[in-house]
């Protein structure tokens, strides 16, 4: 018996203890216009429907006020909702720890009637991104904001050479909504392959 099929018998033997970690996966080095067509169709109507809604986005990455006040306002509403996360400490860590900061991150801001009304907050690291955080309000909700932001953050990636975004863990039984989002962008859903004993 080769390495390969003692390896294979030996995993069947095993029971799956913890299921694997599942994300998704957009591949930036694709042409603006395939990423749009990739869209699913809601996912892409919601988009059109933010772009005519009038909202203002902003690129507040190097701004650290702003980047403590999304971070907060995540944190509050990561509390209302009972999820969990890294602590609120972990992006001022990792800012600090690049140079420049602005490097480090791309923090996305929509804005109605001169209030912050969505974020969306990206860790940069090399050729690749990922999604690190995202807060929303009623008004942005309503509007989409989070199409538009993540639309906008597709784009701005790719103009600083990012090839990859990973969009987080996608828990289609505890956040289908979350999970639904995702996969709507028409990025690839990777699973690991899980904990065995």
């Amino acid at each position: 018996m080769d390495q390969a099929s003692r390896q294979s018998h030996a995993c069947a033997a095993l029971s799956r203890v913890v299921t694997g970690y599942s994300t998704v996966m957009v591949e930036l080095r694709r042409d603006a216009d395939v990423l749009r067509r990739s869209l699913d169709g809601n996912w892409r109507n919601r988009l059109v429907a933010a772009e005519r809604g009038g909202l203002e986005v902003r690129n507040e990455s190097d701004d650290a006020r702003a980047h403590q006040q999304v971070v907060q306002a995540e944190w509050e509403q990561r509390r209302h909702r009972g999820y969990f996360s890294l602590p609120r400490e972990f992006v001022a860590a990792w800012r600090d720890a690049a140079a420049p900061a602005g490097d480090a991150t791309l923090l996305l801001s929509a804005w109605s009637s001169g209030e912050r009304v969505a974020a969306m907050l990206f860790l940069l690291h090399g050729r690749t991104a990922t999604y690190h955080l995202g807060w929303t309000c009623d008004t942005g909700r309503r509007a989409h904001a989070h199409n538009l932001l993540l639309w906008r953050a597709f784009l701005a990636l790719k103009h600083r050479g990012t090839e990859v975004l990973d969009l987080g863990g996608v828990e289609t039984v505890r956040e289908p909504g979350i999970a639904r989002f995702k996969i709507g962008t028409g990025g690839r859903v990777r699973t690991l392959v899980g904990s065995y004993a």
